[in-house]
């Protein structure tokens, strides 16, 4: 469900940069596209970022009841799209797999370390 949700969050962001873009162009002339570009992050950040993050921290039940349906839709629409990506990655990723390095950034040793110099340094009250 994420691949979707970020696939329909790509195609809604450059379908509404593009078409607004070519409003802008027709309207104020090729050397303000630019305005575009303004206006369109404006726009999206308010009603695709801030928005939409409000109304699902305010009514959450209310905004995944409303919002269920449509994405299973959008979900099913995309699964071949998704399927085609997730397999392209698989290969992708064999190229670094091996590269991966999976032991721990930070040792036990070194933790207790860092733990023990980070309280010896705070200061006493």
């Amino acid at each position: 469900m994420l691949a979707s949700v970020l696939i329909g969050n790509n195609l809604v962001n450059i379908a509404s940069s593009s078409v607004a873009t070519v409003i802008i162009i027709d309207l104020l002339g090729e050397s303000n596209a630019w305005v575009a570009t303004l206006v369109m992050t404006i726009i999206l950040l308010i009603f695709g970022e801030i928005l939409s993050r409000v109304v699902a921290k305010t009514v959450p039940d209310q905004a995944a009841q409303f919002f269920a349906i449509p994405l299973y839709g959008f979900t099913i629409i995309t699964k071949p799209l998704v399927f085609i990506v997730d397999k392209i990655l698989a290969l992708v990723s064999k190229l670094w797999k091996n590269q991966i390095d999976d032991s721990p950034a930070v040792t036990d040793d070194e933790l207790e370390t860092i733990i023990d110099t980070v309280e010896d340094e705070e200061p006493e009250n």
